[in-house]
């Protein structure tokens, strides 16, 4: 139904673009030259002048009849190949397997994973003790704790002169 659809807009768009051989002329261009070739030749009354824009009216209000009734007929055309698209069709009924159908068998391959087992440790203490002043860690602490305590020390005994002074 859409590629019908499809196929009737692509040959409605090609058909307004349609050009005439270049030594066919349509009788509204015939016309127009001779109206312009008459009015060059001689100048026309008011008369002349409302009668032949009257006429060239006519003949543009003629050219969009039937351009309208092109695309009229370019319409129903289109709208005709719709409605026959759009018709129920029987789809066939499926046939029933004349032999139920087998599935192939196939083996999956066995995996085996690795054994792994955890790092053993010991829980031996360092030869130095666990707080000797070498220990790396206890370096670090003691570190720490002076450059913590040193200045909190310093504030607090500050601030005690300072309350004391007070009174």
């Amino acid at each position: 139904m859409l590629r019908v659809l499809l196929c009737a807009l692509a040959i409605g768009s090609a058909s307004a673009f349609s050009i005439s051989p270049v030594g066919a002329c349509s009788s509204q261009q015939h016309r127009r030259a001779s109206a312009c070739m008459a009015a060059a030749a001689k100048p026309l009354s008011e008369k002349e002048a409302r009668e032949a824009a009257a006429a060239k009216a006519r003949a543009e209000l003629e050219a969009a009849r039937a351009e309208l009734e092109a695309a009229r007929a370019e319409r129903e055309a289109a709208l005709k190949a719709l409605e026959e698209s759009k018709k129920v069709r029987k789809a066939p009924e499926p046939k029933a397997p004349k032999a139920p159908v087998k599935a192939p068998e196939f083996k999956l391959p066995s995996v085996s994973m690795p054994k792994m087992s955890a790092p053993s440790t010991s829980a031996t203490a360092p030869s130095g003790g666990a707080f000797s002043p070498t220990n790396p860690a206890v370096q670090g602490l003691l570190g720490g704790l002076a450059v913590g305590l040193l200045p909190a020390g310093a504030i607090v005994s500050l601030r005690s002169f300072l309350v004391s002074a007070r009174r």
